[in-house]
């Protein structure tokens, strides 16, 4: 089976900052330990420890991203076409025969932009993308109108998406996001030479997939999720209903502040951001965390009756319920989001539907019923356990699909 030799891979943050700079990190390790010359590319740090201790080759400028450069009209241009990160990309990929490497770009739009894509097609690399959002497509990478919390069925970059004001900062922004995704198009779908991309999620795929070519190849490679199968958590010795994640309006924390109080159970967010206090007005007797480093998250996980995710936008993956169920913890998740495809309704948790407050405090009501909640937290448990996403099930994925990319372009 026909190979790439070098493995480039491509995102904004030198460190884990989202699902997106995770598993470009984790991935990089583990191909370094399977024989691939590695090279991670970024432009934002520091560097993770793991990640410079590790057999990977770690280039990154040091810059700030784009949203928190001090002078703003450099943040501004270097957004819509980061000279400096392509020109240092550049040097690095001269290294390289591009008969034997393969690209694999997981974020740009924070830091580096889509001169990045200029520099690989320009240079004949082959490339493959992961889609860990729907930048791909939507200028403001959600497919949601923010400030109504409304879901958008417009077509990118129709004028009724261009005159839309639907950023979660400002219409000015937005207008910049649209001059981005213009640049981005003329350099990656106008050429042709976009061709393969991975999916994390049939949810997500559908989505995508009506604005993007029909001649794209896709791919499916599940995120990885760390885990050890220990003893499954007994969750009806539990009280609170936990929320794990950054506290904004499209990610529902407010409808779930609401509903506990409105079916009288203990909620737990861990996370923070822009509805902290929001969400402490709503729900007085709501405690919140901040952020926690990963073990911590995992032990308010495993004094959790369950998940709650409540995502009302179409959230790509929702990685917190499949860490969850490897450890029995139920979840209820909001029926647009990609969570949907991680949890049977009824038997290993509950969907919500849509941004019903009422309806989300039935699915705690009905949580608070322990034999109820133990059928849900062994059929978790056990589907999580049947086909765990292990980083090994993870790179089987990747590596079929890398030599997929490589033989049939070389041919």
């Amino acid at each position: 089976m026909k190979r790439p030799k070098h493995v480039i891979i491509i995102t904004d943050y030198a460190w884990v900052i989202g699902g997106a700079s995770k598993v470009a990190m984790m991935s990089a390790i583990a191909l370094a330990e399977r024989g691939y010359d590695t090279h991670h590319f970024s432009v934002v740090g520091p560097v993770a420890e793991a990640l410079a201790a590790s057999g990977v080759s770690v280039h990154c400028l040091g810059q700030p991203s784009t949203l928190d450069e001090p002078n703003r009209i450099v943040g501004v241009q270097r957004g819509l076409w980061n000279r400096q990160a392509a020109k240092k990309f550049e040097r690095l990929l001269s290294r390289f025969p591009p008969g034997e490497s393969l690209v694999h770009v997981h974020q740009w739009t924070k830091a580096l932009s889509p001169s990045i894509f200029e520099t690989i097609v320009r240079l004949g690399f082959r490339f493959v993308v992961t889609l860990h959002d729907y930048f791909i497509s939507c200028p403001n990478g959600g497919f949601l109108v923010y400030k109504e919390t409304e879901i958008c069925e417009r077509k990118p970059l129709s004028v009724g998406c261009v005159v839309c004001n639907c950023d979660p900062r400002n219409y000015g922004h937005k207008v910049w996001r649209v001059f981005r995704q213009v640049i981005q198009n003329q350099v990656l779908l106008a050429s042709g030479r976009l061709t393969d991309v991975i999916y994390v999620s049939e949810f997500s795929r559908a989505i995508l997939s009506r604005h993007l070519p029909d001649s794209l190849n896709w791919y499916y490679v599940p995120n990885p999720v760390q885990a050890s199968q220990l003893p499954r958590v007994d969750v009806t010795a539990n009280r609170h209903f936990v929320f794990v994640g950054r506290l904004s309006k499209e990610k529902g924390g407010h409808l779930f502040a609401e509903a506990a109080k409105l079916a009288g159970v203990p909620a737990v967010f861990v996370g923070d951001g822009e509805q902290r206090k929001d969400i402490q007005r709503r729900n007085g007797n709501a405690r919140i965390t901040g952020w926690l480093l990963p073990d911590k998250v995992y032990d308010e996980l495993r004094r959790a009756r369950a998940l709650v995710f409540p995502s009302i936008w179409y959230e790509m993956q929702g990685l917190t319920v499949v860490e969850a169920a490897s450890m029995g913890v139920p979840s209820i998740v909001g029926d647009r989001s990609a969570a949907r495809d991680y949890v049977r309704d009824g038997a290993s948790g509950l969907y919500m539907n849509g941004a019903s407050i009422e309806d989300l405090a039935a699915k705690l009501t009905m949580l608070q019923d322990d034999a109820v909640l133990d059928s849900m937290s062994r059929a978790a448990y056990d589907d999580f356990w049947q086909r765990p996403p292990t980083i090994d099930a993870h790179m089987a994925h990747l590596e079929r699909t890398y030599a997929t990319i490589f033989a049939r372009q070389a041919g």
